[in-house]
């Protein structure tokens, strides 16, 4: 059956809610083609500047973040590790699980606007030498089997780099390359991705501000240990 654009149907509050927030989100960039929208360097919001640039062939581009916040980092490493709960801080996914091999099973959600996006990704996580944290991802080798309705995401690859900022606080640089596939062609998606990302960051540090007020004996950090790198045969 040929993938579809043609949104499924959505039951509850709770869903309606996040479908109205997403619509907002991917559509209202495109009511502004002559303005922001086209901007190459967004300015800096909530400690984050978000860039588009360096379009490959396509016309898929790579989005950057870079952000300074005062928050500790390591709430912030916690919540990147933890890619089985990483959707209960990010509007963006409906859905991520981590796999018994590694692989990290993800939905991304756009409401109305467009059919669920899925793919299955690779991470690795290392360690670096301030204690902070290096996380890769691409888009991995086999894919879970899609599911009816949903469209394949036929490309997702970037990293996270976490470090101290050497006065308590984090400095998170995060760059992703994102074709949703189907419909959505990649200059669709570049009107709205900048605005996505800046979203998701801020996301982001709200939940590692929660997880920093909690107390010690209930705090919200997860150690849940990190997905493991793909391990391939000598």
């Amino acid at each position: 059956m040929p993938q579809t654009d043609k949104p499924p149907a959505r039951n509850g509050p709770h869903r309606f809610a996040r479908s109205a927030k997403r619509l907002a989100l991917a559509w209202i960039p495109l009511l502004v083609l002559q303005t922001a929208a086209f901007a190459e360097d967004q300015q800096p919001e909530h400690g984050c500047r978000v860039r588009t640039d360096d379009l490959d062939e396509r016309g898929v581009a790579e989005v950057s973040a870079d952000c300074r916040w005062s928050v500790p980092p390591e709430y912030v490493v916690a919540i990147v590790r933890d890619q089985d709960a990483i959707d209960e801080v990010l509007s963006s996914l409906s859905e991520s699980t981590l796999l018994p091999d590694g692989r990290v099973f993800q939905v991304h959600s756009m409401g109305w606007v467009a059919a669920d996006r899925q793919v299955t990704l690779r991470f690795q996580t290392r360690r670096l030498a301030d204690d902070g944290l290096r996380a890769d991802f691409e888009r991995a080798a086999e894919q879970q089997p899609l599911t009816p309705g949903r469209v394949q995401i036929t490309l997702d690859r970037g990293w996270w780099e976490i470090h101290p900022d050497g006065r308590g606080g984090t400095h998170l640089r995060y760059a992703v390359r994102y074709d949703a596939g189907g419909n959505l062609k990649p200059w669709i998606v570049r009107r709205f991705q900048k605005a996505g990302v800046a979203l998701s960051m801020q996301e982001l540090r709200l939940a590692a501000e929660r997880a920093a007020q909690q107390p010690p004996a209930t705090s919200a950090v997860s150690s849940a240990p990190p997905p493991q790198p793909e391990r391939h045969a000598p």
